[in-house]
């Protein structure tokens, strides 16, 4: 018999739903987290690299700069890339950390 305790044979219909929402969940969370923490990072990463080439100043004036010369599309421009990378790694986060949430948390006395 194929499968095991690592498939999907025998598992509760219930529990791959609830598993499946985490995961959306966490996509969801991602797409949220990176669209506030990307722009925040390019502005750090231009302060870091260009500071001695015209990136000087505090960061609403450094984010000013970029959004004056290359518009609100360089803030965004890795936003896909790293969305392909966080995507996956937080549905299975999400997913795993509410699963063994769930198995630790006590059963009601019958």
């Amino acid at each position: 018999r194929l499968g095991g305790s690592h498939t999907m044979a025998g598992r509760d219909k219930s529990e791959s739903a609830t598993a499946i929402a985490d995961m959306l969940a966490g996509a969801a969370a991602t797409l949220v987290h990176d669209g506030i923490s990307t722009p925040v990072d390019v502005v750090k990463q231009r302060m870091q690299l260009f500071g001695q080439e015209g990136y000087k100043g505090g960061i609403f004036s450094v984010a000013g700069k970029i959004f004056r010369e290359e518009g609100m599309r360089a803030f965004y421009v890795s936003y896909p890339t790293t969305l392909a990378m966080n995507i996956p790694v937080f549905a299975v986060y999400f997913a795993t950390y509410e699963n063994v949430k769930r198995r630790g948390e006590p059963h009601p006395a019958v």
